[in-house]
């Protein structure tokens, strides 16, 4: 498993990265799983990264940081903690941060 996290907002260009990241590591039968934090939660309602749900890939927010952005999860896009960070980085075999 792979797991990005996305650390900035919707003006900068990690998230074009970690999308095509995802997109190629997805296309080769990888696990991949994005968690969005600081002003990464901004970009939750995001249609290119619910698309990335659609085509296999795990995104997880922040909880505490959409909170304090006043930003709600969705249906694609759930929101966990930090424990939950640590777990799947536990399990990860490379771990990429923009």
């Amino acid at each position: 498993m792979i797991v990005i996290i996305l650390t900035t907002g919707p003006e900068s260009r990690n998230t074009a990265t970690a999308i095509g990241i995802a997109r190629g590591l997805l296309r080769r039968g990888r696990k991949v799983c994005l968690f969005l934090m600081s002003q990464g939660v901004l970009q939750a309602d995001n249609p290119l990264l619910k698309a990335l749900v659609q085509e296999g890939a795990t995104v997880t927010g922040c909880e505490h940081d959409a909170g304090g952005l006043g930003v709600a999860s969705g249906p694609e896009i759930k929101f966990g903690s930090m424990i939950d960070l640590g777990k799947m980085m536990s399990q990860a075999d490379k771990v990429i941060c923009l």
